[in-house]
């Protein structure tokens, strides 16, 4: 041990008081940085755990848009009547990310605002347009049916959340139950009035859930592209097979529009074509027409340019140990090569403002920290020098027997970093004592507000051991600034003058 060490030690165990003063203010700040760390880095986890696991996924992919854009739609109030941006070569994106190895799993969604009438009563709810099979695969767990059942694939039909179901029957005393059928009207600048007739499948909750996400509802995507006034329909050009091309035979602009109306009348309609591969009976009519039946992917193909922009999202879950930034970096660039006008985003672009406020409370809770910082600084600066002060007869005349600078300024550091570090330590164990209490008997919300903090209506925060490291080198950081200014002044002062005072 250095003879600095051991005079510094010493002198922390004789100057008890003043020790002890500044050593209670640095155990003070640790348990404060320990426990509010911890608070808001587990609030934090388990708001993107939540969204992860059960809303977003790692990837959140859109059209282009401007502004802030979530599952719930664009949240600037001048964006009420914009309508939300589809994800154009929908067929190509998806086929792209889908072929990926990193990716886990894929959930297109569409969404849209809607209110609900049953009886005299209505609600409003926030209607998620889905493919069950997708949706199921994507968040296994995310969803608790309380009555009914889930969608199935290709059904219409509605799942509504128990809180909007709660809220429509306290409004117009009357039974939410499945079978029964809701009407449900969306209005917007650039779709007009929408309204549709669907049947309740089943009344749901999400097992993680916020007021926001109570509101939300989750509907079958026909009924939700209705609402929201997406194309449902379109044309493309159709293709005959030779049977056919021979029945309808040559039709060219002058045979329609060009002859005179004696021809037109004059002629025959219809002439005699030979048909290939013999004469066509009305078996092979049919059979030149293909089959009717929507399972046999006819009405597929004839509405396959309408699916690919008839989604407003594409969630991304990705295999354990990828790292996000990695894969929206490998789409955007695809999207960009291919000029293909798509975003790949976070997270927490589609989580939207719930997730943005527990980020953002996080930022000012580090702001009050650096103010609290700033005065514990000027505080250990101030008794650092009283202490300092007080020793320079002893400071001058080590100095006068032959001690350097240098030998004065780690002796000092010395005290400093001991006192920092030994009541740090006290402080952050009595944080883990104060975290394991608030982590058995959980906080629970007192409002609306620390519930989208929280995450929930109850936070059991879990000691970080990040937020524990960080806090105790920010205290020692703050100890060692403290007494750079003391120190200044006692290498400053002249050994004859210290020993005479």
């Amino acid at each position: 041990m250095s003879a600095a060490l051991k005079i510094a030690f010493r002198n922390i165990l004789r100057h008890k008081v003043k020790t002890l003063i500044i050593g209670v203010l640095i155990a003070i700040g640790i348990t404060v940085l320990v426990v509010g760390n911890s608070l808001m880095d587990t609030a934090s986890r388990g708001i993107e755990r939540t969204y992860i696991e059960s809303y977003t996924g790692h990837v959140v992919i859109t059209g282009r848009h401007r502004g802030d854009l979530s599952l719930m739609g664009l949240e600037a109030a001048e964006s009420l009547d914009v309508p939300v941006p589809v994800i154009p070569s929908f067929d190509e994106v998806f086929e792209h990310v889908t072929s990926q190895p990193y990716v886990k799993a894929v959930n297109p969604q569409a969404t849209v605002t809607a209110l609900i009438d049953i009886g005299e009563s209505r609600f409003f709810t926030q209607a998620f347009g889905i493919d069950p099979a997708y949706y199921t695969r994507m968040f296994p767990d995310n969803i608790e049916i309380l009555s009914g059942r889930m969608l199935a694939p290709g059904e219409e039909g509605i799942l509504v959340g128990a809180e909007v179901a709660s809220i429509l029957e306290r409004n117009g005393d009357v039974e939410v139950a499945p079978g029964d059928t809701l009407l449900l009207t969306a209005m917007s600048e650039h779709a007009g009035i929408k309204v549709r007739e669907v049947p309740v499948v089943g009344i749901f909750r999400f097992k993680q859930s916020n007021p926001v996400l109570d509101y939300v509802s989750l509907i079958d995507i026909t009924t939700a592209r209705a609402l929201a006034g997406m194309n449902l329909f379109s044309v493309a050009p159709a293709e005959l097979t030779e049977a056919e091309a021979a029945l309808l035979g040559e039709i060219d602009e002058s045979a329609l529009f060009g002859g005179a109306l004696d021809d037109f009348f004059g002629g025959s309609f219809v002439e005699e074509v030979e048909a290939p591969g013999g004469a066509l009976d009305e078996e092979a009519l049919l059979a030149g027409l293909g089959p009717a039946s929507p399972e046999s992917g006819l009405l597929e193909d004839a509405f396959a340019s309408d699916r690919s922009n008839a989604w407003h999202f594409l969630l991304v879950r990705l295999e354990d140990g990828v790292n996000p930034a990695f894969a929206i970096a490998q789409f955007q660039r695809f999207f960009d090569e291919r000029g293909i006008d798509a975003m790949a985003q976070g997270w927490l672009t589609g989580a939207g403002s719930v997730a943005l406020l527990a980020t953002g409370t996080k930022t000012v809770f580090n702001v009050v920290v650096l103010v609290i910082a700033v005065v514990a600084v000027i505080i250990i600066m101030n008794t650092l020098v009283i202490s300092v002060t007080e020793r320079a007869t002893e400071i001058g005349t080590m100095r006068a027997l032959g001690a350097q600078k240098s030998f004065i300024r780690r002796m000092i550091l010395w005290e400093t970093v001991l006192t920092s570090g030994i009541f740090g330590l006290i402080g952050a164990v009595v944080g883990l004592i104060v975290l394991w209490i608030l982590g058995a008997t959980g906080i629970e919300a007192p409002n609306i507000f620390f519930e989208m903090l929280f995450g929930g209506k109850v936070l059991h925060p879990v000691p970080s051991p990040g937020a524990i490291a960080a806090s105790l080198f920010i205290v020692i950081a703050i100890a060692v600034a403290a007494s750079l200014y003391p120190l200044r002044i006692a290498l400053k002062t002249p050994p004859v003058k210290a020993m005479q005072e």
